[in-house]
């Protein structure tokens, strides 16, 4: 089953240790229907539940914990280190997230700091797209201690982060793929600030020209000692900085908000949602008006596995009237079963993922516009997506036999290969990333023999106890194996090693198989019923990778 679910973990497909149903037949294949991730955990046995504890070293003190405070009324058993918001939540919690995409966003003291980038260079060896922070939603109450903020709730996709002062709260739902930026207060007073630039007009008005709440000459302009103000009422506003980025701001109730050059404020407390969100053209305005009244507060996952095909189905959890709507990357659209797309010139945001715009030669012009549309997020209405992939099977060898004319020299490489592997000088295990790299090539050497006939080339291969107890305190160490940075890598390393092995050797897999299910654990743990470790850590089933 393990090969399998690596496999269904390439192709963006999902499940291992999925309990099969074996019902109706549909036109493609047997699958699994109904219920959610969690309502089906039952089905999902976990590959184990016992803790780590036999491992080599024992547990050891990771010297970057969780922020306490940002967890505080949650204290969940495991977190998904993988998760785009953790920047929240490792010390000290400030910097920035890629999220919620299409928006890039950080922690302050006083509220939510986000922004859209719309800058990408190519410098002919690699990609970069500034991070742009444009506002900080906030509230007036608040008085900027970082420990006045916390999670409230988070799920396969979002999290919700709630700022409180007194009775005062602003609760934050964070959910990629959603344009806008969503922000319900509750006895709170709305206060929006100006992170790139100062605020050059709001609703049409120049901030510069409004009023400064005493008498002024009818052609004067505000001065810097006088805090020069626009008041505008109502649901829906528009707001352009000194550096050209426009936002529109939906209420979804009157209220009152008064623009100066540095803020935003509302005249009083507000009980109700504020969204906002990045418009780059004003075409973009008719579909942001038409369903700004729907809004996701939370996300869910399920799976669905066949013989042939499987698919993955978001779910969004909806407060509002109207249709929902959402973001899609182009490898979302190709999948989706009965999507609701509007026009892509409707509406689109650039992001970090998927792609980039480079121009190539003149004879490309089909490349050329492909490129330019990767990276870009385009709208998709519904508050269900399901989206099906067809599977390939999982082999050891290759799909493709190898041309005969390369044979000798193939079989030639192996035995000398072979001939090099010594007992006595077999890797000392130091690191996952070099020593399971190195290993695991040698492993797969034996398949490579086994598969061109020579099994007198097959070697077998001792097992020793692996554990990276020095990056626990050492972000450097083993490409920052202690952070969880790369476990997908290291750890495919090392079940690849015993896959190998157990391919010859049936009996030293039953002897070590609880070992070897750590890793496995670890980076593909298919099921929430498993309480040591993560769900799925390594994957990003939106973004369809790790």
């Amino acid at each position: 089953m393990l090969p399998r679910l690596v496999h269904l973990l390439t192709f963006s497909a999902v499940g291992t240790a999925l309990y099969v149903k074996r019902g109706a037949q549909s036109q493609h294949d047997t699958t699994i229907t109904g219920g959610n991730l969690h309502e089906r955990a039952a089905t999902l046995a976990p590959i184990d539940t016992s803790p780590a504890d036999g491992i080599t070293s024992g547990r050891v003190a990771n010297s970057l914990p969780p922020l306490d405070s940002f967890i505080v009324d949650l204290n969940p058993p495991v977190i998904s280190t993988n998760s785009w918001w953790v920047p929240y939540l490792a010390e000290p919690g400030d910097q920035n997230a890629a999220g919620p995409l299409p928006y890039q966003s950080p922690l302050d003291g006083s509220g939510v700091k986000f922004g859209v980038s719309t800058d990408r260079r190519f410098d002919g060896t690699s990609i970069q797209q500034p991070v742009r922070i444009d506002w900080l939603g906030g509230f007036t109450e608040h008085q900027g201690s970082f420990s006045g903020h916390k999670a409230t709730q988070f799920d396969e996709q979002a999290v919700t982060v709630q700022y409180f002062q007194g009775n005062a709260r602003m609760n934050a739902f964070l959910m990629p793929r959603s344009h806008y930026m969503k922000f319900k207060y509750e006895g709170a007073t709305p206060k929006l600030e100006p992170q790139n630039a100062s605020i050059k007009s709001f609703n049409g008005r120049s901030v510069s020209e409004g009023s400064a709440g005493e008498p002024q000459s009818a052609n004067s302009r505000c001065q810097a000692s006088i805090i020069c103000l626009v008041t505008e009422s109502g649901t829906v506003f528009t707001v352009t900085d000194t550096g050209d980025a426009t936002y529109v701001i939906y209420a979804l109730e009157t209220v009152t908000l008064r623009a100066s050059l540095d803020a935003i404020t509302a005249d009083a407390a507000y009980n109700n949602v504020i969204r906002l969100a990045k418009v780059s053209q004003e075409s973009h305005r008719v579909l942001l008006d038409q369903y700004h009244s729907a809004y996701p507060t939370a996300a869910k996952l399920e799976y669905e596995l066949g013989n042939t095909e499987g698919a993955i189905v978001f779910s969004w959890e909806t407060v509002g009237s109207g249709e929902l709507l959402m973001l899609t990357w182009p490898h979302h659209r190709e999948v989706m079963q009965n999507g609701n797309f509007p026009p892509t010139s409707a509406l689109g945001y650039l992001t970090t993922k998927a792609g980039f715009a480079i121009e190539l030669p003149s004879y490309w012009p089909t490349l050329n516009t492909c490129l330019h549309k990767l990276g870009w997020m385009y709208p998709a209405l519904g508050k269900q997506w399901r989206l099906t992939y067809k599977l390939s099977d999982v082999v050891w060898n290759s799909t493709r036999k190898l041309d005969s004319s390369c044979s000798d020299a193939v079989i030639k490489g192996l035995e000398y290969e072979v001939g090099q592997l010594k007992t006595s000088d077999a890797p000392v295990p130091s690191d996952f990333h070099y020593w399971g790299g190195a290993l695991a090539a040698k492993a797969r050497l034996a398949v490579i023999a086994d598969d061109l006939g020579r099994q007198d080339l097959v070697a077998p291969t001792a097992w020793g106890g692996i554990i990276n107890k020095a990056g626990a305190t050492n972000e450097f160490v083993d490409f920052g194996n202690g952070y969880y940075n790369d476990h997908h890598f290291h750890y495919g390393y090392v079940l690849a090693i015993a896959a190998t092995i157990a391919k010859y050797d049936q009996g030293w897999l039953n002897q070590h198989k609880t070992f070897i299910n750590w890793f496995a654990r670890d980076i593909i743990n298919a099921s929430p019923s498993d309480p040591q470790f993560p769900h799925t850590r390594c994957r990003d089933w939106f973004a369809s990778h790790s």
